[in-house]
């Protein structure tokens, strides 16, 4: 869940059905309408949360879209402040900032797809885990089921389980596209794909990570803005 939306979460949580969710910055959100999110704000404020709602199992730090010893600066500080966030590594940085993170923190975001060819998505992720296997990763806004059954993550997250089937008409289920779409659509059978492909993954990747010492599961999570189709699909989840 991204800060930026948090408050329509909170005024929609009731009867929703989530496992526990993840405390996004909202920084993404923030860069594509020209906006900051105030650093001391959101530190604040996950203060709160974490003490406040012991369903929130983990939070992301607020990272600098473009300058990487600004997303660096922010995670030091978050974390001098007490808030255990989740660093983000961005395509383009540079990898002497991923030692940092190795270094410092137990897992690592790690944030491509920026209209770059998929190729070069896939090389960074090839260089990154070149450079930090065995550390948890975290997928931002990719959960290409091909992906994911190729490099070992320890968790990702899209929005694409709503936005796909609404706006385009995509359906993973189905594997096609349907000339249906808008706000209206049902997706609840997109909430059971992804859960699928959680299992799958978890099936996968369990015994490697067991080995790791970090248990078996593979979290794929449904980043949601709390539009009203997001928000029937998981109230209407059994």
């Amino acid at each position: 869940m991204s800060y930026a939306y948090y408050k329509p979460f909170a005024h929609n949580r009731q009867g929703m059905r989530f496992r526990n969710w993840s405390l996004d910055s909202g920084a993404y959100t923030a860069w594509n309408i020209g906006k900051e999110v105030d650093l001391d704000e959101y530190i604040s404020f996950c203060k709160r949360m974490a003490k406040s709602d012991p369903s929130l199992v983990e939070i992301i730090a607020l990272d600098v879209i473009g300058c990487a010893k600004g997303s660096l600066k922010n995670s030091l500080k978050m974390k001098s402040e007490g808030v255990d966030a989740m660093p983000v590594f961005h395509i383009g940085d540079d990898f002497g900032i991923l030692k940092e993170y190795m270094a410092g923190w137990d897992k690592v975001g790690l944030s491509c797809r920026f209209g770059e060819p998929v190729r070069e998505s896939l090389h960074f992720y090839d260089k990154c885990f070149a450079a930090g296997w065995p550390k948890k990763f975290h997928s931002f806004g990719w959960v290409s089921d091909k992906m994911l059954f190729d490099y070992p993550f320890h968790s990702s997250d899209a929005s694409s389980w709503s936005l796909q089937p609404t706006a385009y008409g995509a359906w993973k289920e189905f594997g096609t596209r349907f000339p249906l779409r808008g706000s209206n659509m049902n997706i609840l059978s997109n909430v059971h794909w992804f859960l699928d492909l959680e299992e799958r993954l978890t099936e996968k990747w369990g015994p490697l990570f067991e080995k790791q010492g970090w248990g078996r599961q593979v979290d794929v999570r449904l980043a949601s803005n709390s539009n009203p189709v997001a928000v029937k699909a998981l109230k209407g989840f059994r």
